[in-house]
């Protein structure tokens, strides 16, 4: 069972976990343990300094991490068998199929201009066309990027308020399909980004729909006949 609390010390549970955490300072929490067969397999853990009202996509999202993180290290141990947890977090980490990267906002005057990338995966590549990014802005790597993906990131790395979007670049000529949450401490101005390219998607969809008008566009022009 999932265990949300938002205010720790107010929370009127003793059991032992929860006390233990008190003395560790966290004030709201978000525990998803997964079963398998009945038996608990492991536990992902959200965790706050101070009191906060979780919300219901921030709880679905840790439990959705929470499988994926289950299904991803069932194919690492089909495998191989890791001795080390560092790299059985790298492989996981390497394996998903959709675009990563974790981004540090670059600011001026206030105002968010560009983004660094961090960190990439394997996919990332594939997913956006971009090559060799890693430590580059994105400006470098598209000068003419608009500046409405600078400031949806930067309202995520401010806020702390995750987004699930779908969003189109002309200057990369793509559509993407993200969710953006911050990561690291606030001051760091971190974004983590789990997306893929949906271009093909959408335009099938186009092509669907302006074939659906042209053929009721015909149905009519048949009646007026």
């Amino acid at each position: 069972q999932t265990v949300v609390i938002e205010d720790l010390s107010a929370d009127g549970r003793s059991f032992e976990a929860v006390s233990g955490f008190r003395t560790l300072g966290v004030q709201a929490m978000i525990t998803v343990p997964y079963l398998s067969g009945g038996r608990l397999r492991f536990a992902i853990s959200v965790q706050q300094d101070n009191p906060r009202v979780w919300q219901t996509d921030e709880v679905e999202f840790v439990r959705e991490v929470t499988a994926l993180i289950y299904s991803l290290l069932e194919r690492v141990r089909a495998e191989k068998a890791l001795s080390d947890s560092e790299e059985r977090y790298r492989t996981l980490f390497e394996s998903i199929e959709q675009g990563f990267c974790v981004i540090e906002m670059i600011y001026q005057n206030g105002q968010a201009v560009d983004y660094r990338f961090i960190e990439v995966n394997p996919m990332f590549e594939a997913q956006t066309g971009l090559k060799n990014p890693q430590g580059r802005t994105a400006l470098e790597l598209v000068p003419n990027l608009e500046q409405e993906w600078f400031d949806l990131y930067a309202n995520v790395a401010e806020t702390g308020i995750q987004r699930r979007f779908e969003q189109a670049s002309v200057a990369m000529g793509r559509w993407f399909e993200a969710y953006a949450l911050r990561v690291g401490k606030p001051e760091q101005q971190r974004v983590a980004l789990l997306f893929s390219d949906i271009s093909q998607r959408k335009h099938d969809e186009l092509a669907l729909r302006q074939s659906e008008q042209r053929l009721e566009m015909a149905s009519w022009a048949t009646k007026d006949v």
